[in-house]
């Protein structure tokens, strides 16, 4: 087994099992106590370093649910214990001397209600929900009752009451969404193509061209500028070639 320590005096640990014969493992009883091998041995890698880092206990936080950081107190000692400059002490290896508190223990929590309907009754929307400050339950499927209750004062009431400060607690956490994009059925469009048949070829034979009508109209059915359309889709085509029959077979 490795030593205990990277440096200076350490303890190696080794397992030591009573065995018949070269493969059969044995009762310990059946072997000679006094001839046991030991199970520890000293060890000594290298020398450790004149200087290392000390430290303080963290300070304590004193709102687990405020954002807020514990710190303490880093200093390079030898190995007498006595303080010395802080070059004396690898810097790469210094402890931090802050980090940030443990909002995990925090009594509060903000607890999501259902998404209202979308703003839109087809195409793109916005649907929101209520998030509320609660106080923690063991009972995640129930929720507790609201560390804000749900009343209709104003802004200044909730600044110079408890109600205020009580929402604050959560601020710290992370806060659910509020809002998010729905996307309903697609909208019928207020403006529409409307297409006519294709009307004869242009010539008797060979190659000819025919057309048809392409007109924008409005749900109403009002005729209206080919611009209204296009903002939606591009205009069909009012033209295509067509061939009826070879020329030459008529001569």
């Amino acid at each position: 087994m490795q030593c205990s320590t990277t440096c200076g005096q350490g303890v190696r640990h080794r397992e030591v099992f009573c065995q018949r014969g070269r493969r059969m493992r044995a009762p310990d009883s059946a072997c000679d106590p006094a001839r046991r091998p030991a199970t520890t041995a000293n060890c000594y890698l290298t020398a450790c370093p004149a200087y290392h880092w000390s430290t303080t206990p963290w300070s304590k936080c004193m709102d687990p649910c405020a954002r807020d950081e514990q710190h303490r107190r880093v200093y390079c000692v030898n190995n007498a214990g006595k303080r010395a400059a802080p070059r004396m002490c690898n810097a790469v290896q210094a402890p931090p001397n802050k980090r940030p508190c443990d909002i995990s223990k925090c009594p509060y929590e903000w607890v999501p209600g259902p998404w209202n309907t979308c703003s839109k009754t087809c195409g793109k929307g916005t649907q929101f929900r209520f998030v509320e400050c609660r106080v923690k339950t063991p009972n995640t499927t129930k929720y507790s009752e609201p560390a804000v209750p749900k009343v209709s004062f104003s802004q200044d009431f909730f600044k110079k009451s408890n109600i205020f400060l009580v929402q604050e607690k959560c601020e710290a956490l992370p806060m659910p969404i509020e809002a998010q994009e729905c996307d309903l059925n697609a909208c019928e469009s207020e403006f529409q193509w409307q297409i006519g048949p294709w009307g004869p070829c242009s010539q008797t034979c060979g190659q000819g061209v025919r057309r048809r009508k392409v007109r924008c109209y409005s749900r109403q059915g009002i005729l209206v500028s080919r611009s209204k359309c296009e903002q939606n889709s591009p205009r069909p085509r009012r033209t295509q070639t067509c061939f009826q029959r070879n020329c030459k077979l008529l001569h």
